[in-house]
């Protein structure tokens, strides 16, 4: 990991735990949609234009997919320093307006698979995942009103992705 020597030790493993979070088929890379999914996870709304770009110059093994190294490589190449929390907290306030500091169930589950055939398909194990993890870490909160869905405390949420 040559070029990641740019980022700290633990932003190595952050940025490692977030990239199997979105390796769906936990093949050890991910295509331009996972990619695009992920670095919006991150806080960065690239085109498609320019993730492809991004696969095309970090896919090192010629199947238009990037694998761990590369992403780290990747990372480190257009930054010297990346506030993990930073980034991951802002991605989730442009969906919390009221800044509550939770946003619904359904909606951390779009943002987080933002772009992919969410309910079906490849993507369906993400989804539960996703669900499961919540529910394990104890990050989902009940809503003043029954009838309204979980809401996800996403604080917690970076913070225990962070921890990992």
């Amino acid at each position: 990991l040559a070029m990641s020597r740019h980022l700290t030790s633990d932003q190595v493993d952050h940025f490692k735990e977030a990239f199997q979070l979105f390796d769906v088929d936990g093949g050890g890379s991910i295509d331009v949609d996972e990619l695009g999914a992920l670095m919006r996870f991150l806080g960065h709304n690239l085109s498609e234009k320019e993730l492809g770009d991004m696969v095309e110059r970090w896919d090192t093994s010629g199947t238009d997919t990037i694998n761990v190294e590369g992403f780290l490589n990747m990372l480190a190449s257009y930054s010297d320093v990346v506030d993990v929390e930073e980034t991951m907290l802002a991605a989730f306030q442009e969906h919390d307006p009221a800044a509550t500091g939770r946003i619904p169930l359904g909606e951390f589950l779009d943002t987080m698979t933002r772009g992919s055939d969410e309910k079906g398909g490849e993507y369906a194990i993400h989804w539960k995942q996703l669900q499961d993890f919540l529910k394990e870490k104890d990050l989902l909160d009940e809503p003043a009103d029954p009838k309204e869905e979980m809401l996800v405390n996403y604080g917690l949420f970076v913070q225990e992705m962070l921890r990992i």
